[in-house]
This record gives C-alpha cells, structure tokens and sequence, in this order.
C-alpha cells in the first residue's frame, strides 16, 4: 500500500511539474512576444515572420517604417506647438476663441497630413508584398489573427 501511494504521489509531482513549466514557457514567450511589439522594428520582425517575408522584402518594410517614423516626428511637433497653445489659451481668463480656432484648424490639418502620409507608406510596404503577403498583411493590420501560427 505505501509503495503504490508513493508512485500515486510521484506521478502527480511529475504531472504539476510539467504543468508548470508549460505555463512558464508560455509566460516567457508572450513576454518576449509583448516586448517586440513594444518597438516599430520589433512589431516588423513579428509580422515578417508571420509573412515569410524575404530578406530583401524585410529590409524594405523596416526602412520604409523607419523613415514613416521619422516623419510622423517632425509632423508631430508642429502639432504640439499648436496643442500647447489650445491649453495655454483656454485656461486664461478670458479666451481668445479665434486663436483657439485657428490652433484647432492647425491641428485638424496636421492630422489629414499624417493620415495621408500614413497612407502613402503603407501603399508603398504592401507594393514591396507578393499579392498573397498582401491579403495577410492587411488581416494582420486590421486586427485578426496577429498571433496565430
């Protein structure tokens, strides 16, 4: 009777040490996963994986988002001088809702230029894509499986 309680014991350490160290690993990869995306180039890598980009195509993708990034930067300042001013002028006591305007009309038009910018990027990083990568870039864009095998 001991002798098969101690099997029955040792069969369930051996079974709850491999359930444990399944989920560690699963642990670990969804923090190596999480942290790639944290980066443009590491959310590249992700998708050029689940695309089976060349190398050549990967090298593409990588320096067009770079220079997207670069970009959306120097559009973004601009667009922080304007925001700054928005706060800076509607706490005051008396407003000056023209110039409130203005820096809205501003802002307003610092987003259709970053939109339409995006837009021309990622038309020139689906054109680099056989038409098939394209189809899967675009679920992968919009949302659907981006962690799926």
């Amino acid at each position: 009777m001991k002798r098969s309680t101690r099997g029955l014991l040792l069969i369930a350490l051996l079974v709850s040490l491999g359930f444990n160290l399944f989920f560690v690993g699963g642990y670990l990869r969804t923090r190596a996963i999480l942290k790639k995306i944290g980066s443009p180039e590491g959310r590249v890598q992700l998708i050029a994986r689940r695309l089976d980009l060349t190398p050549e195509q990967e090298e593409t993708v990588t320096g067009l988002v770079v220079e997207l990034r670069e970009k959306q930067a120097g559009l973004k300042a601009g667009h922080r001088e304007a925001i700054d001013r928005f706060w800076a002028e509607i706490v005051t006591d008396s407003p000056d809702f023209e110039l409130i305007r203005e820096d809205l009309a501003r802002t307003a038009e610092s987003d259709r230029e970053a939109r339409a910018l995006e837009v021309r990027y990622l038309r020139e990083i689906l054109q680099a894509l056989t038409p098939a990568q394209r189809e899967e870039a675009v679920k992968i864009i919009r949302g659907k499986d981006i962690f799926a095998d």
